[in-house]
């Protein structure tokens, strides 16, 4: 795989795939050396789901279906920009009434929500 996007994983930039990927053997799909979650926590353990209220996709441990774990041209390895990301799972014909909060007009889906947990402020005591 060759580099060709703006923003480039540490490991792949160094070259370092065994940080990742067993080149001879693994129980994991694309010869992962542990579970997608498991090796994503490894290096960004800050990022571990606590809050009860969680993105699903973040809290299975289904990283990569938002972020590409290589390169993306995309700011935190995004696969496609927002709100083309959120509206992958999220049905566009729910943000289209007649009166529309302001963020998602603008296509600012992450002014409210935080893309690993559900809501980017959570009061104090919870919702």
């Amino acid at each position: 795989m060759k580099p060709g996007k703006k923003h480039l994983h540490f490991p792949f930039e160094a070259g370092d795939c065994t940080l990742c990927h067993d080149p001879h053997q693994s129980d994991h799909e694309k010869q992962l050396k542990k579970p997608v979650a498991q090796i994503c926590l490894g290096c960004h353990a800050d990022q571990e789901p606590s809050k009860k209220h969680s993105h699903y996709p973040f809290k299975a441990g289904f990283c990569t279906a938002c972020h590409n774990p290589h390169q993306s041209d995309q700011k935190k390895h995004l696969k496609t920009p927002v709100p083309q990301l959120c509206l992958g799972c999220h049905a566009e014909d729910g943000f289209k009434g007649k009166v529309v909060h302001g963020p998602v007009a603008e296509d600012k889906c992450t002014e409210c929500h935080h893309s690993q947990f559900q809501f980017r402020y959570e009061p104090e005591g919870g919702w």
